[in-house]
């Protein structure tokens, strides 16, 4: 079976070890919902290493910049076999009502699709996560709370790019945020 087309070419606008979400209106379960899916940039032959039912970690972390307005970051973390190089993560600003879309269909969800795709090779694995979707529901409720929502896609990135800088990569942040009980703030100084 081969790849829908649509997410080939999207695959090739990737760089290998990047995870991006993709939304379709269908779960792998065939009922047609709003889904919330994961594709993760790899070379073909990690791809191919992988066993048919590897080991599936997923979990989250949140920052709160304290700021003259609070930003609030998700993070979505993915470990496959326990592996620090088969890490990944990525970031949703809820301040963008497409990407609070997606995390509330997420968090409706009760399972996770994630899509490796490399040059060549690729690898659907599908996992039930119960417990995840109920987290990340709390989670958005926690971030509406707390925040205006309204922050600048600028001010987020440069959040973003302020709390990747204070680790060596994706297995280091997920760790980082494990060690802070998945919550972290970070203060106008």
């Amino acid at each position: 079976m081969e790849l829908p087309i649509d997410i080939k070419q999207f695959s090739e606008q990737l760089s290998i070890g990047q995870m991006v979400p993709i939304r379709t209106e269908m779960s792998f379960d065939g009922r047609e919902e709003p889904f919330l899916s994961f594709m993760v940039k790899e070379r073909d032959n990690l791809i191919k290493s992988l066993s048919n039912k590897p080991d599936v970690e997923m979990s989250y972390g949140c920052v709160t910049f304290d700021y003259e307005k609070k930003i609030f970051i998700l993070f979505m973390f993915l470990r496959i076999d326990g592996q620090d190089n088969l890490t990944y993560e990525t970031a949703f600003s809820l301040a963008e009502p497409a990407v609070l879309n997606d995390c509330n269909a997420f968090s409706n969800q009760k399972g996770i699709q994630i899509i490796l795709v490399g040059e060549q090779e690729y690898n659907t694995i599908r996992v039930q996560l119960e417990m995840l979707h109920d987290n990340v529901a709390a989670v958005i409720e926690l971030a509406s709370k707390e925040t205006d929502l309204d922050w600048s896609m600028d001010s987020f990135m440069s959040s973003l790019d302020y709390i990747q800088k204070q680790t060596a990569g994706p297995s280091e942040l997920c760790d980082m945020f494990k060690n802070s009980g998945g919550f972290l703030k970070v203060i106008a100084g």
